[in-house]
């Protein structure tokens, strides 16, 4: 069973009133093309307003009236996938309006739940997918969106039974007329690529070996970090820069150590989160949250040195602590499987004070998203969240890609999901009664 609250993803953006639209900020020159086709994997170009005009044949069926005033004489059904287009998406908000979104803000905003209205017709897909809901009969902009991935198309709905082409609810790989993604920022300079993940999962293109083709990511590469003129420098001493991007992803690497000695890189760091900033961080690269958000998470082995907690490379068997994951990869035929290239070992999380997205200062305590089951020592948690003001961060004890290939793996598709959930709307939020 999937949880309302969590699931809302990007409903937020109904009420943020903003100019600008979201097109990735690049290091990397990301392909971003200006046209439409509505297809699975998005299009490039502006954001925002939604695509070309879709008619859904009815096929006649039953009437129920709607709190709207209208009478609810159609039915929409449908499957989320992934940008990738295969993929089963749990969890994205599906829903009708007359009026398209407001365009997405380009930077690293707080991104707060809102209240759902009662004359908005609207379904959460379930753990494969699928998605089902009345509605008059009439034109409308379909939204589909789940953690700031949001595709927006015109469609005319006809009584009776309207069954929703994929091309109209994949989620979309880049954005683009009626398409809208993340801006995203990705570490290159490391042992974990991430960025082959991203791009097997529909953002970007693989060649036959599964990794990223050049140029074709629709997020932002760092890749340089031997001196302080990289590109890599700028982006941890630089907030404005930080700032520019929804995600930054941080996997495996001590390439960038030393910045995180400094003060300053920590408070950044911090002020990102705060502001609505979403960090993805794995194994060697836990200094990230050691070092500016301590007192969460406890690494085993570490002595307060840089590094200390880093151990030989493990696999382990995965143990899922959240039942909406457990679904989800349940519905994908995953049940079992081992968690491949741990480079840390997490002994406990525990409660900390920190704002919330209202500047409040409150108690919280970290997410066990999945376990892992290590020799001698048992049970320890493999993937954590936590909120810090109106951000959110995520930290695995493993590679996200794991090991090198076309097909993607269990924790490769975990990323997926955790993606979504770390980039959710913030607070809480209850459907209409």
């Amino acid at each position: 069973m999937f949880n309302k609250r969590w699931i809302i993803g990007f409903l937020a953006v109904l009420a943020t009133a903003c100019a600008a639209s979201n097109g990735a900020n690049t290091k990397s020159s990301p392909n971003d093309d200006t046209s439409s086709d509505g297809g699975a994997g998005g299009a490039g170009g502006q954001g925002g307003g939604d695509g070309p005009a879709v008619t859904v044949g009815g096929l006649g069926g039953s009437t129920t009236s709607t709190s709207s005033g209208g009478v609810a004489n159609a039915k929409l059904a449908g499957t989320v996938f992934a940008p990738e287009g295969s993929i089963p998406v749990s969890g994205a908000l599906v829903y009708l309006v007359k009026d398209a979104p407001a365009p997405i803000p380009s930077g690293a905003f707080c991104a707060k739940c809102i209240e759902i209205t009662a004359s908005m017709p609207y379904a959460l897909s379930a753990a494969d997918g699928r998605f089902e809901f009345d509605a008059p009969a009439g034109s409308y902009k379909l939204v589909v969106t789940h953690g700031m991935f949001r595709r927006v198309r015109a469609i005319e709905v006809a009584e009776g039974q309207n069954d929703l082409a994929p091309a109209l609810t994949t989620l979309p790989g880049k954005s683009g007329v009626g398409d809208d993604i993340p801006n995203m920022a990705v570490i290159a300079d490391g042992y974990d690529d991430v960025y082959n993940t991203l791009a097997k999962l529909g953002l970007g293109q693989v060649d036959s070996t599964g990794e990223l083709i050049e140029g074709s990511a629709s997020f932002s590469i760092y890749d340089d970090w031997d001196s302080p003129l990289g590109d890599g420098a700028s982006l941890f001493t630089d907030l404005s820069e930080l700032q520019q991007y929804h995600i930054v992803f941080i996997p495996c690497t001590d390439a960038f150590d030393d910045y995180l000695a400094l003060p300053k890189v920590q408070q950044n760091l911090r002020k990102y989160v705060e502001a609505g900033g979403r960090l993805y961080v794995t194994d060697y690269s836990y200094e990230v949250i050691n070092r500016a958000f301590s007192g969460r998470i406890e690494w085993h082995g570490g002595d307060g040195s840089l590094g200390s907690a880093t151990v030989v490379a493990y696999d382990a068997p995965a143990v899922i602590s959240d039942p909406g994951l457990a679904d989800w990869l349940q519905a994908q035929n995953i049940s079992s499987f081992d968690l491949v290239d741990s480079f840390t070992i997490i002994d406990s999380v525990h409660e900390y004070q920190a704002p919330d997205e209202d500047g409040i200062i409150k108690t919280f305590k970290p997410k066990v998203w999945m376990n892992s089951v290590i020799p001698n020592l048992g049970t320890r948690p493999a993937t954590v969240t936590f909120q810090h003001g109106c951000g959110k961060a995520l930290f695995s004890t493993y590679h996200t890609e794991g090991q090198f290939g076309v097909g993607l793996m269990p924790q490769e598709r975990a990323l997926l999901y955790t993606i979504l959930e770390v980039a959710v709307c913030i607070g809480t939020i209850e459907p209409p009664s």
